[in-house]
């Protein structure tokens, strides 16, 4: 459920549905031969995992739709775990943060802008995943086991921090709890 109301869910059909105002319409999907699963909206546009049907050897990709076009934003996949929503796509103010998977095997953390600009966030020898993306389309990204934390700006540059156990974005600024105290971190 988005913040203007818009909720989206997948059917028992695995199509993408959209209810707003009082009506529910199904999502313009490219291909009717994958489960759609694991929406996720903030209002205007559309994240979810795409995949084979159930249940051995299945391959799973991230897709956008801005409720007309669908678009494939990662490659299909078998790396497991399979890719879920929070740890590998996000979507917040138009901007959607999500992982692919590089030739070596290891995760990366992506971002999609508004404008359709697609942008790897980290460089990694070893996989990262989203922590949060911010509605400015900044991203805190966790590295490896998670305990290494790293703010990516709108423009893609990194800076590591000292994370605390949660981490916010609230009115153009980041929080993080740590040890039962609230600080907001000053990255850029």
């Amino acid at each position: 459920v988005a913040d203007n109301g818009v909720v989206a869910f997948w059917s028992s059909d695995y199509k993408i549905k959209v209810y707003e105002s009082g009506s529910t319409a199904t999502l313009p999907l490219s291909e009717d031969d994958y489960w759609n699963t694991y929406v996720i909206t903030d209002g205007h546009a559309f994240v979810y995992r795409k995949h084979d049907a159930c249940c051995t050897n299945q391959n799973y990709s991230i897709t956008y739709n801005d409720g007309t076009t669908e678009v494939a934003l990662s490659g299909f996949r078998s790396k497991t775990p399979t890719p879920s929503p929070g740890r590998d796509f996000q979507i917040s103010n138009g901007w959607v943060a999500y992982t692919e998977i590089d030739s070596s095997g290891i995760t990366h953390v992506w971002s999609f802008s508004p404008e359709g600009e697609r942008n790897q966030r980290s460089h990694f020898d070893n996989d990262s995943y989203i922590d949060k993306l911010g509605r400015d389309g900044s991203i805190i990204i966790a590295r490896g086991n998670g305990e290494n934390r790293y703010y990516s700006s709108p423009e893609g540059v990194l800076t590591e921090f000292n994370s605390g156990v949660k981490n916010y974005y609230q009115n153009g600024a980041w929080y993080t709890v740590k040890d039962s105290s609230l600080y907001r971190l000053n990255l850029d």
